[in-house]
C-alpha cells in the first residue's frame, strides 16, 4: 500500500507475549533501512525502555521522552534524539512511560491522539516511523496501531507463543475492522532454531495457517545479538559481518519490497511540488 500524502510510512512492532526479540527486530530494521538512506524515526512506547537503552542511552537520565509527546510540553522536533547510526533518530522513553496507557482513555477520541501527533506535529521529514509496544495490549499499543500501516507480530517457534499469536492476531484483525481499515499485518519468525525439530514443527503450523501473512526472512539464534545489547549498540554496527547483521539485511530488504518505498517518496514529491 502507498499512501497519497507526504507522510511517513508507519510500522508498528507488538506482541502480547514478550521476549519474542520484538525491540530487537525494531532496532535491527531501523538501522537496516538507515543504512540504506532513509530517514528512520523510532519511538518507545514501552516503560521498559529497552529500544532506548538499546543504544546506550541511559534511561534515567532521559529528560524529554515520549511522555512530552502525548503530553504537549515541548515542541515534537525538540525531543528527537540522534543514535549512533546516521539518519537513525529515536524518541525515547523515560520512566513515567508507564502513565500513559491509565492516561489516554480519558480524552476523547483518544484511539487516535498518536496519529494525530504524527500528522499535525512538527517533525522532520522521515521516511519510515518505527514503533515499539510494550508485551500485551493497552491503550498505547491501540494507538500505534491506528497509526500504523503495518504490524509486524514477532514470533518464537515455541507452543506458548503461539497460542499468544493466535489471540494477538485476531486482536490486530478486530482492530483494522474497527479503527484502521488500512491496516496491513505480517508474522516475523524470530529465534529460530533450525536443527529443533520442535522448532521445526512448529513452524510448518504457522506456515500453514498464516502462509499469506507470513514473512519469508527467518530470523535465527545468535549471540551476537545479546553481546551487541549489552554493548547498546544495533548488531549492524557492533559486527556487521555477523550472521543475525545478514538475516536482518534480508528482512530490510523484504519490508521495502513490501511497503513499496521508492514508490512511496515520488509520489511524496509530486504532491509536495
Amino acid at each position: 500500500m502507498v499512501k497519497d500524502r507526504p507522510a511517513p510510512y508507519v510500522i508498528t512492532f507488538c506482541q502480547q507475549k514478550g521476549g519474542v526479540g520484538k525491540t530487537t527486530s525494531a532496532v535491527c530494521l531501523g538501522a537496516g533501512l538507515a543504512q540504506l538512506g532513509n530517514q528512520v524515526l523510532l519511538l518507545d512506547l514501552a516503560p521498559a525502555g529497552n529500544l532506548t537503552t538499546a543504544f546506550g542511552i541511559n534511561l534515567g537520565r532521559v529528560q524529554r521522552s515520549i511522555v512530552d509527546l502525548f503530553h504537549n510540553n515541548y515542541p515534537p522536533k525538540s525531543l528527537i534524539r540522534p543514535t549512533s547510526i546516521f539518519n537513525l533518530n529515536i524518541i525515547p522513553a523515560s520512566e513515567s512511560v508507564n502513565q500513559i496507557p491509565q492516561e489516554l482513555p480519558q480524552r476523547s477520541n483518544h484511539e487516535f491522539i498518536l496519529k494525530e501527533i504524527l500528522i499535525k506535529g512538527d517533525f522532520p521529514e522521515y521516511d519510515f516511523v518505527i514503533l515499539d509496544c510494550s508485551p500485551g495490549i493497552d491503550s498505547l499499543t491501540i494507538n500505534a496501531l491506528a497509526c500504523a500501516d503495518l504490524c509486524i507480530l514477532p514470533v518464537v517457534c515455541e507452543y506458548f507463543a503461539l497460542q499468544s499469536l493466535d489471540i494477538m492476531f485476531r486482536w490486530v484483525m478486530q482492530t483494522r475492522k474497527r479503527i484502521n481499515a488500512e491496516l496491513d499485518c505480517r508474522l516475523l519468525i524470530t529465534k529460530m532454531d533450525r536443527r529443533a525439530s520442535i522448532h521445526q514443527r512448529i513452524y510448518a503450523k504457522i506456515e500453514e495457517h498464516y502462509k499469506d501473512t507470513l514473512l519469508k526472512t527467518l530470523i535465527g539464534v545468535d549471540i551476537k545479538l545479546p553481546e551487541s545489547q549489552l554493548a547498546g549498540m544495533p548488531i549492524f554496527t557492533y559486527d556487521p559481518q555477523s550472521r543475525a547483521t545478514r538475516q536482518y539485511q534480508a528482512l530490510t530488504d523484504e519490508i521495502l519490497n513490501l511497503t513499496g518505498i521508492e514508490q512511496l517518496i515520488v509520489r511524496r514529491q509530486e504532491v509536495s511540488t
